[in-house]
């Protein structure tokens, strides 16, 4: 088929649909196979369910490591516990914002997350080579 006939054979369909010569039927709501009230629930809870699975996560990988955030003692400011850190590594990649941005992330979520304190974007780069975070990660 040429060009030509493929493009009188297009505006002759076109001119049907005008005219309302070619019916079209939707698809009934079964057929399509999407439960659109799961969907609708699933969307308004990803976020409380993308928190609570970090939460979780997190926090029985550190039980399974058996951590003891304690047994630090030296001169300066304690360090961030290494699950508060990773938490804010992942709520970062989940998100894929900054530092900066995801250290307010932090703030605003720190509750729901359970991050004792909130820590500054700094923090939250460093987080990256701490070797406690990365087991966390990794477990």
């Amino acid at each position: 088929m040429t060009k030509r006939q493929i493009q009188k054979r297009l505006e002759g369909f076109i001119d049907k649909l005008k005219n309302d010569e070619i019916d079209y039927e939707l698809p009934e709501d079964e057929s399509s196979g999407v439960n659109w009230s799961s969907y609708d629930k699933a969307q308004v809870n990803e976020l409380r369910d993308m928190l609570l699975f970090v939460r979780n996560s997190v926090d029985e990988a550190v039980e399974r490591l058996g951590f003891d955030n304690d047994s630090e003692k030296g001169r300066g400011r304690p360090s961030y516990p290494p699950e508060d850190l990773a938490k804010g590594v992942l709520l970062q990649q989940y998100f894929e914002v900054s530092n900066r941005v995801a250290a307010g992330f932090v703030d605003l979520f720190k509750e729901k997350l359970g991050i004792e304190e909130a820590y500054s974007y700094k923090t939250l780069e460093r987080a990256y080579d701490n070797p406690y975070v990365a087991m966390i990660l990794r477990e």
